[in-house]
């Protein structure tokens, strides 16, 4: 595949991944709110839905990266702005894998099965905000490229338009977090 193929289909899952992460984060903010119960089959279906889309997407951006660094190997060109911008994608992406992973840990029962709103201490409060904080960044440095892999060349107000709206569901979502955090350690001790 080439790698401007590679490009346009990791967009359009990203696409999808930022549709089903919108509905988890809200749906994930009411129940940790206490506003919606969980269990719920359909959003357990949508999770494991976006689970697959952020795997294929980290395979697809380790395939990106190692054509990238081959083709800047061969030609022996160096751009520092670029390549900054281009690490903090793979860190930020690397860092969100941990915190997906860990994430899916603390909400899992120990049946593996069912995911479950539980014991909520410092370390779980720890990782789900940098979970927050590496999907911001992530988000951060790759909305430009994924509105110009759209199509989307005069950008500006959509980029704006969309920093802010992600920053208010993400804001939204650690506030959710830190609330169950002191449902569990403050307010029903």
């Amino acid at each position: 595949m080439r790698q401007e193929k590679i490009r346009r289909i990791n967009g359009l899952i990203t696409g999808v991944i930022i549709l089903l992460a919108v509905i988890h984060i809200v749906s994930g903010i009411f129940q940790l709110m206490g506003l919606m119960p969980g269990g719920k089959k359909w959003l357990e279906i949508l999770s494991l839905l976006m689970l697959g889309a952020v795997t294929v997407h980290a395979v697809l951006g380790v395939i990106l990266t190692a054509i990238t660094l081959k083709v800047t190997k061969s030609t022996k060109t160096s751009y520092p702005h670029e390549n900054r911008m281009f690490w903090t994608r793979r860190i930020s992406g690397f860092a969100m894998t941990i915190f997906i992973a860990a994430h899916l840990v603390i909400f899992m029962t120990p049946d593996g099965q069912n995911f479950r709103l539980h014991a909520f201490g410092g370390m779980e409060l720890f990782v789900s905000l940098g979970l927050v904080f590496s999907l911001l960044i992530h988000l951060l440095c790759n909305l430009k490229p994924l509105l110009i892999s759209f199509g989307a060349v005069r950008m500006r107000k959509l980029l704006a338009d969309m920093i802010w709206i992600a920053g208010i569901v993400l804001l939204a979502a650690a506030a959710g977090f830190i609330v169950y955090y002191l449902r569990w350690n403050v307010l029903w001790r």
